[in-house]
């Protein structure tokens, strides 16, 4: 017989990711709750380092969610240079082996740079020489540059040495790349220095940069209009990230000129461009994104909307996986979910007036014709509305969009109105197969819970704040509420044999004991739930009710099964 001590070294890969994504979100979870104002959050690499010595397979699935994104900040004062990674300095001191690993792991790199570094070369010549010659990015595929602002009066007065330095140090930028597909550009801060430097700057360090990678970001404050100059910006790309300011016409016209290639459109504007600046050209021809899978646009801002009037028949859209507009909908009529149903899985969206009456008006989800729709995330924003529209025309566009859902997500600051609308769902087609519902901040009584599960028989996860045990004609729930459990449990229903898990976001210390008597009927209403995840803070409290109730009757016959719901301690 071995005697052989079992090893986490044969950890399967999936096993020991699972393990460290429930440490970290623990961790996480903790930080927030334990935060303060002002209060910097700790690194995942800080969260994550107790997991780097607990065997092979583990550390190597936790340092690479540690370093996935590397942030480098280079500071340069006088002669010195400093780096900072991941707000951490990096000095001769680091150990190389692991310094390297760590810029080796990297999927995404963000620097922060000066421009006076840049400008008179110094950066460069520092980043040749130990010990930052070490630094390669073999793996990763992004890259944001962020030219800081300075409070310095500096101009060369020689464009012909401003262009060298910024293409040596371009190349060398780029030679720590093997993979680099994503660029963005950007620069903040009041930059004092001569005004035409610092746009032949940003301008020339953009172009070189953007050369041959398949997905860009513009900030407003580049000067799109320069870099319109050279030859070849723009064109054949796959991503496009625009944060739209200024020179509207000159974003659009990149924007359209890679519609046939674009897999991926962000667009982030106060000025009021409409989805019909997006499906129709300055000749007023439609233009179709033959290849989009993902639309994001924000819209800050919204003048009264022009009308989308584009022919029924055209489907500017027609492979869209995942839509998500912000703010106002850019779109007055139904174009963005043209012949798309067959793609589209995943939905986030500001319910405004607009959004809601073309969703009415059109009935675009009727008869369950998303059927691969996985996710919907819906924003019910106090705000976001007029009183043209009242909540029942909100609430009915909602419902509408979550009717085809597996997994659906409300975010509001109007509570009632979410309610209204999980309890509307209910009576549509989606009752059958929504299997996630987040409903964070609304609150349910006991009754009002049961009665949920019920008529959602596929849910397994359940977001939502607990209310009481409620008072109603039916006599468990009285005696419950007066603390006869020994009816209640004898009462007690199956509701739902599919939920396992329930997120309970805020609780008030003096209502431990009644929301823990919730869960242990929800459990007993539930065959196969598992636990309920509830704040940190009361977990000691919690735990001790649940023992104490499950040790004696009615509850002693049923410890076995629910002993579960007893929060582990994870220090």
């Amino acid at each position: 017989m071995s005697t052989e001590k079992p090893s986490f070294q044969a950890l399967s890969p999936s096993i020991s990711k699972r393990i460290v994504h429930y440490y970290l979100q623990s961790k996480e979870t903790t930080q927030q709750q334990e935060s303060r104002p002002f209060q910097a959050n700790v690194s995942k690499a800080t969260l994550l380092a107790p997991l780097f010595s607990v065997c092979n397979s583990i550390r190597s699935v936790a340092q690479e969610c540690a370093f996935e994104t590397c942030k480098i900040d280079i500071e340069t004062e006088q002669d010195d240079l400093t780096i900072k990674v991941n707000e951490q300095p990096w000095t001769n001191a680091n150990d190389d082996k692991v310094s390297a690993k760590m810029f080796e792991l990297a999927k995404a790199v963000e620097i922060d740079i000066s421009c006076t570094g840049i400008i008179d070369g110094s950066i460069l010549k520092k980043l040749q020489q130990k010990p930052f010659d070490i630094i390669r990015f073999s793996n990763a595929h992004s890259l944001k540059v962020t030219l800081l602002g300075e409070d310095i009066y500096k101009s060369l007065g020689n464009d012909e040495l401003l262009e060298n330095n910024v293409k040596e140090f371009v190349e060398y930028l780029k030679s720590l790349f093997s993979v680099l597909t994503r660029v963005d550009v950007l620069h903040v801060g009041y930059i004092t220095i001569n005004d035409q430097v610092k746009d032949n700057l940003t301008t020339m360090l953009a172009a070189l940069l953007y050369e041959g990678v398949e997905s860009i970001g513009i900030s407003h404050s580049a000067p799109i209009v320069s870099l319109l100059k050279y030859p070849g910006f723009g064109k054949h790309l796959l991503g496009l990230y625009c944060n739209i300011g200024s020179h509207a016409e000159e974003f659009i016209k990149v924007i359209q000129q890679n519609a046939d290639t674009l897999v991926s459109l962000k667009i982030v504007t106060s000025l009021g461009i409409c989805g019909i600046d997006l499906v129709k050209d300055s000749d007023g021809n439609p233009v179709i994104y033959r290849n989009l899978k993902h639309l994001y646009h924000t819209q800050f801002y919204d003048p009264s909307p022009k009308k989308t009037n584009i022919a029924r028949e055209i489907a500017p859209f027609p492979c869209l996986e995942e839509l998500c507009l912000f703010g106002a909908h850019p779109f007055t009529d139904d174009t963005v979910f043209r012949n798309n149903e067959k793609t589209l899985r995943r939905i986030t969206m500001d319910m405004d007036d607009v959004g809601a009456r073309v969703i009415n008006q059109y009935e675009t989800f009727a008869g369950h014709r998303y059927k691969n729709l996985k996710r919907v995330k819906i924003i019910l924003a106090a705000g976001r509305h007029s009183d043209s529209l009242p909540y029942g025309g909100l609430a009915k566009a909602a419902v509408a969009v979550a009717s085809c859902s597996q997994s659906l997500t409300l975010d509001s600051s109007m509570l009632a109105l979410s309610k209204n609308v999980a309890q509307e769902i209910c009576n549509t087609n989606c009752s059958q197969q929504l299997q996630s519902l987040d409903i964070t901040g609304t609150r349910f009584t006991l009754p009002e819970m049961l009665s949920l599960l019920k008529q959602l028989p596929a849910l397994r996860k359940l977001y939502c704040e607990p209310d009481g045990l409620g008072t109603t004609k039916n006599k468990k729930y009285k005696e419950s509420k007066d603390q006869h459990l020994a009816k209640a449990v004898a009462e007690v229903e199956i509701q739902n044999k599919c939920l396992q898990y329930w997120k309970i976001d805020s609780i008030k210390s003096h209502a431990v004991s009644t929301v823990a008597t919730m869960v242990i009927l929800v459990a007993l209403s539930c065959p196969m739930f598992q636990y309920a995840d509830v704040p940190k803070r009361i977990v000691p409290i919690y735990n001790a009710f649940i023992l104490k109730a499950i040790a004696e009757e009615p509850l002693a016959s049923h410890a076995e099964r629910l002993k579960s719901l007893v929060i582990q301690d994870d220090e």
